[in-house]
Formats: C-alpha cells, structure tokens, sequence
C-alpha cells in the first residue's frame, strides 16, 4: 500500500506548486490553492475529489460542464474538421453526414439516434471518431468520449473509460442498477448537456454496462426514448477481444454477455468501414 495522500501533499506540495508559484510569485498560498484545484480536477475525472484522499478541501468555483466547453477552441476544432474532412473514404464521408443530419435536426424522430460503427483495425474508425467529436465542439455543443479501457480513450480527445465518466459499480450484478451519480451534481449537469456521446472498444464491454447506461440516461432526461435521446455511437469490432466473463467455460458463456445479445441492439443503426482511407 502506498503512502496516505495527505502525507504527500504535505511533503511535497512545495515542489507540486512550483509551476503556479513562477506565475504568482508574490502568493505562495494561492499557488498552493491553484495545484490543489489542478488535482481536484484530475481526481474528479476518475471519480473522486480531494475529500476522498484526505486532502485539503478548496473552493473552485467553475464547474464540470463549464471546463468542457473551454477545453476545446472552436476554431482549433473547425479547422480539424476542415483539414480532415475530404480525407475520409466514402464509408467514412457517410457516417459523418448521418452523424451531423441528427445534430442539425435534433427533433426528427424517424432517424435513428444509436448508432454502432463496425470495421478492423486500421480502417478508420478512430480517425472518423475525432472528426465527429471535433465537429460537435466546434459547434460549441458538448460531445462525451468514453471507452472500454483507458488505453482505447487515450485515443480521442477528452477521453475517459465509462467506468469513470458515468461512475458504475465495479460489480455489475445481474444488469438491474443505475450510475453512482446524483441527478443534481455536475456530472450529471455536464452529461445532461451533452448532445453526443461515444463508446470506443464497445464489443469489450459487458452488456449490462450499455443496459445500465440506457436506463441512468433515461431517467437522468426524464424520457422514455432509449439513451435519453442522446447521440449514441458505439464503434468496435467483434471480431477482436470479446469481454471476460468469469469462469466462462464455452463461447456461449461469453457471447451471452455481449452487446449483441441485449434488447438493445435491435435498435442500433450498423455503419460499416469496409475500405482503409
């Protein structure tokens, strides 16, 4: 077990605030109160905050869905949408023109909302994934990045696993609960406001996840539509990694758990990238 957190920042909080302390050399104190709002931050993206460690608690008076919506410089985003753009095969070029019909025309009803981008590896999925989420930012709309493990999520912008962006138990039971978050806390005031969301490495991912996720959004937006109406992208390939199942003894035991085999994936709408750009 490593040493307590309060004992290394009190150790070490001299060196950890050197940074703020070179732009405001004349304030030690609120340097120290802008590192520990730095940490505050990064902890509360894996779903904690200083209280939790033992640290010093601080005021910070921004918000999560304020800092999203400033993360991201609108024209840095247009021009990757710019630049990209006529990049993108023509599998690629009609995913985006479907993903950015549903942005333009949030009411229609009569197109679907969830869709699952399928393909090998090297086909495109990931770079497609950044011009979509680009798009969405420079549009100063909010677009959530999740994935199944935190190596896929460091892949695209603002990425995060799904664990930590919708706190769900680390024991999923038998699929019958919700996300550990508070309809009045910012997360759920910054997933609220999202208007996409995408799940990368989705086929490595339990069903009861997507299940839990459906009906947490669901009452998070007070609907009945499926995932709370959002824009809903899954993207994998099933021919890859399939999720653990413990003490899975056929093949059975582990497809039983996969996206396929939920009452949802009757409603997503299959997108497939079958040229390399």
């Amino acid at each position: 077990m490593g040493a307590p957190a309060a004992f290394l920042w009190e150790s070490f909080k001299n060196h950890l605030s050197e940074d703020h302390l070179e732009r405001n050399p004349l304030d030690p104190e609120l340097a120290v109160k802008l590192t520990l709002i730095d940490i505050d931050r990064s902890l509360r993206q894996q779903g904690s905050c200083l209280k939790d460690h033992g640290l010093p608690y601080v005021e910070d008076d921004t918000t999560e869905l304020g800092r999203e919506l400033l993360n991201y410089g609108e024209n840095l985003q247009r021009t990757i949408v710019e630049d990209w753009v006529p990049k993108l095969s023509p599998d690629q070029r009609r995913v985006f023109e479907y993903v950015r019909s549903l942005l333009l025309n949030p009411r229609d009803r009569r197109t679907s909302r969830i869709i699952f981008l399928d393909g090998p590896g090297g086909y495109g999925k990931t770079s497609l994934i950044r011009v979509i989420l680009a798009y969405v930012r420079g549009c100063r709309q909010v677009a959530l990045a999740v994935a199944s493990s935190g190596i896929a999520a460091r892949n695209m912008a603002g990425g995060t696993t799904a664990h930590s962006m919708f706190r769900l138990p680390l024991d999923l039971g038998h699929g019958t609960g919700v996300w550990n978050i508070t309809n009045g806390s910012q997360r759920a005031e910054l997933i609220r406001a999202a208007q996409l969301i995408v799940f990368d490495e989705a086929p490595m991912a339990h069903r009861y996840i997507f299940e839990m996720i459906d009906r947490s959004l669901r009452d998070l937006m007070n609907s009945s539509v499926p995932f709370g109406n959002k824009i809903f992208i899954c993207s994998g390939d099933f021919r890859q990694i399939a999720p653990v199942v413990e003490k899975a003894r056929t093949p059975a035991d582990v497809a039983c758990v996969s996206l396929r085999a939920s009452h949802l994936w009757r409603l997503f709408t299959l997108f497939s990238l079958t040229t390399t750009p």
